[in-house]
């Protein structure tokens, strides 16, 4: 997931926490599936109120959310289709 690091891009260290949550059997799985749904619903609120205290103009922050929503989605297909690919040589 690109969570922590989507976060630490926009001056969001919170997010980090997912990487601690991974050591912690089951319970780390739903803390960070939390944290990535939380950022999915509020997390452009939060890199707004960022980017306006650095000066960034709209127009320049919602082309640089568009592109990580690219990056985001390229890499989830690109996950689903190496998990098909993995599912089908396990049953060759």
């Amino acid at each position: 997931s690109l969570s922590w690091i989507w976060g630490v891009c926009n001056g969001i260290y919170w997010p980090l926490i997912m990487i601690a949550c991974n050591f912690i059997p089951y319970i780390g799985v739903l803390c960070s599936l939390g944290i990535c749904i939380y950022l999915g619903l509020k997390g452009n609120e939060m890199a707004w109120v960022k980017a306006k205290q650095k000066g960034t103009d709209v127009y320049s922050f919602e082309s640089t959310q568009g592109n990580w929503n690219t990056v985001g989605l390229v890499l989830f297909f690109v996950c689903i289709l190496l998990g098909a690919l993995g599912v089908i040589i396990f049953l060759l």
